[in-house]
């Protein structure tokens, strides 16, 4: 029996975040191993949305503003992409949600319940301490009004890491189902260790020569850390950092030569640079076992990363 699922997320893979490459590894394997099954992935339109097999793209009209004004990948939808939104829950036989706090997936699970339709919600992201005070209390606000009532009466809660799990449970006593652990996949045939041959003919590749390479891969937003890595970067000049990704904190507009960035990579292409740097620094927050730690050390690249997600 074909089974038609909604998925909704702030941004497609082309945004370059761990979230949205999370399921565009997901959605690629349910292809091979649930190919009767037929999924929509629901995002904001604001970069151009990858082609997958089996999978439809709804890109949602919306702004992008509060990122780009504050740092903070909160994407507001117009009323037609909410309309649009209300038609593709009908049209599903279940919504499955990535993360609470995104005014589309609060929409989608409200007209999802409204429908009577299963709701499936994958959580990766707990508690992010904001330096700015207003950005704590709006999310402390949002957790307490929104993602608990979402997590507590979801038909099914997936965990991607113990803290995001022991946050919520702190404040969950009673579930609709017992919430499962399950941490994000790693595709081994692309993240793995190469020798150093191959090691070599990458650094060429990239142009590193002999310096210590420190990478960044996710997107350039505050709770990356990225004010951290420009210190770091500007502290140790004789170190080149590269940043995979892209955002509003674009270290492009720094002005330090020892910084470089590489946008549009996924895949094999980063692949390549976990197989090509010397260490992966991730200074993050709020986040539980990020993806791009467990295919650096699939690749064999060391990692330093905050103490929550170590």
């Amino acid at each position: 029996m074909v089974r038609t699922v909604l998925v909704g997320s702030h941004y497609f893979a082309a945004d370059g975040g761990g979230i949205e490459s999370v399921i565009r590894q997901l959605l690629l394997a349910f292809r091979e191993v649930a190919p009767r099954h037929r999924f929509s992935w629901a995002a904001t339109g604001c970069d151009t949305a990858v082609e997958l097999p089996g999978v439809t793209n709804l890109p949602m009209a919306g702004s992008n503003a509060i990122e780009a004004r504050h740092g903070v990948p909160l994407p507001v939808w117009s009323l037609s992409a909410l309309r649009q939104l209300a038609a593709a829950v009908k049209e599903h036989d279940a919504l499955w949600l990535h993360d609470t706090l995104y005014m589309g997936n609060i929409a989608a699970y409200w007209l999802a319940r409204r429908a009577g339709k299963p709701v499936i919600i994958t959580q990766h992201i707990g508690d992010v301490p904001y330096q700015n005070s207003w950005l704590k209390r709006l999310v402390t606000w949002g957790n307490r009004f929104f993602s608990r009532p979402m997590l507590r009466h979801a038909n099914r809660v997936i965990f991607i890491a113990a803290p995001v799990r022991a946050y919520f449970s702190q404040q969950i006593a009673h579930w609709a189902a017992p919430p499962l652990l399950i941490f994000n996949g790693v595709q081994h045939s692309v993240y793995k260790t190469v020798g150093a041959g191959r090691r070599a003919v990458l650094r060429e590749k990239f142009e590193l020569g002999e310096r210590f390479t420190v990478l960044f891969v996710g997107r350039f937003v505050g709770k990356k850390g990225l004010t951290v890595l420009r210190l770091l970067a500007q502290q140790m000049p004789d170190v080149q950092f590269l940043f995979a990704g892209r955002g509003s904190l674009d270290p492009e507009g720094w002005g330090l030569p020892n910084c470089r960035v590489l946008r549009d990579k996924i895949g094999v292409a980063i692949a390549e640079l976990y197989q090509a740097a010397d260490l992966l620094v991730l200074p993050s927050s709020g986040e539980g076992f990020p993806l791009v730690i467990q295919e650096a050390a699939a690749c064999g690249l060391p990692v330093l990363c905050g103490p929550i997600s170590a």
